[in-house]
Order: structure tokens, then C-alpha cells, then sequence
């Protein structure tokens, strides 16, 4: 079930020194897990979405988070400042855009529900979106950083 008719038109990606996925200022984001394959009817589907909701998980999934407020990615982006892992990037992105690019886009809560995945609490999170695989650089339609990022 790809959601990319229901989402909203712009997602916001946060992105700090601690940050699992790659940022390449040319080529944009990409999953830690980049060459996996997602389909929520595999059998896998369901472990892959847990592993990526909790929190503490360090092991690789093929997802990104994003989210679809603005006021939640600021809000995110000066706590990642405060804990101080390195320059903090919010990356605007056209959803329009990941469709043409032929990126898979979840609406997380759906996906849960859909493929029964039990996640904590304090994961669920209406506002969240998980693109698979990428975030191609043609998608991103601006970026603010805070700190001084190095090239």
C-alpha cells in the first residue's frame, strides 16, 4: 500500500551527526539498508517496521522518517541541538517529487495498522511518513542547517 496520494505535499527530514541514513548534498538521503526491497505483504514486513519504531535500535531498515509538520521538525531539530551531535539539517521536501521519483512513501500510522505491527507509544506519531530506500537530492526543495556544517 503506497500512500502517496494521502500525503500531505510537503515532508521535512531532520538530520544530525547521530543520523543513521547518509546525506549526500548532491545525491540527498539514503536508508541505511539502501538496496533492501519493502513490501508489506512479505513476511519480513512486519519485523523491519518494529525494528525501525524503536527508538533505541541501532540495526539498519530501509526506511527514513520524515515528518509532514513543519513545527514538528523545528521542535526536533533544536532538541537534536541541545544534545549537540553536530550540525542540524531540516531538508523541505516535494512529496510530488518522491512520486515521480518512483520512491515508496508510508504513512507510518496506516502501515501499522495494516501490517499489525506493534510499536511503544510514544512512536506512534500521526505526522510521520517513512520514504524507502531514498530521498532523491531532485526532491528536496530546500534546506536550512543550523550549526556550521562542513563540506
Amino acid at each position: 500500500m503506497d500512500d502517496t496520494e494521502k500525503i500531505p505535499r510537503y515532508l521535512y527530514r531532520v538530520v544530525d551527526g547521530s543520523t543513521h541514513c547518509k546525506y549526500d548534498k548532491n545525491k540527498g538521503f539514503e536508508a541505511s539498508k539502501p538496496y533492501a526491497a519493502y513490501n508489506p505483504k512479505h513476511w519480513n514486513a512486519k519485523p523491519e517496521l518494529e525494528l525501525h519504531m524503536d527508538w533505541s535500535n541501532r540495526k539498519q531498515t530501509p526506511f527514513i522518517s520524515v515528518t509532514s509538520s513543519r513545527e514538528k521538525a523545528l521542535e526536533l531539530a533544536l532538541k537534536k541541538m541541545k544534545l549537540d551531535n553536530g550540525n542540524v539539517l531540516i531538508a523541505k521536501i516535494d512529496s510530488l517529487k518522491l512520486r515521480t521519483e518512483g520512491v515508496q512513501v508510508y504513512h507510518m500510522e496506516g502501515l501499522v495498522k495494516l501490517i499489525g505491527a506493534v510499536i511503544k507509544p510514544e512512536g506512534m506519531n500521526s505526522h510521520e511518513y517513512l520514504c524507502v530506500r531514498r530521498i532523491p537530492r531532485s526532491t528536496i526543495i530546500e534546506q536550512i542547517t543550523f550549526g556550521d556544517l562542513e563540506d
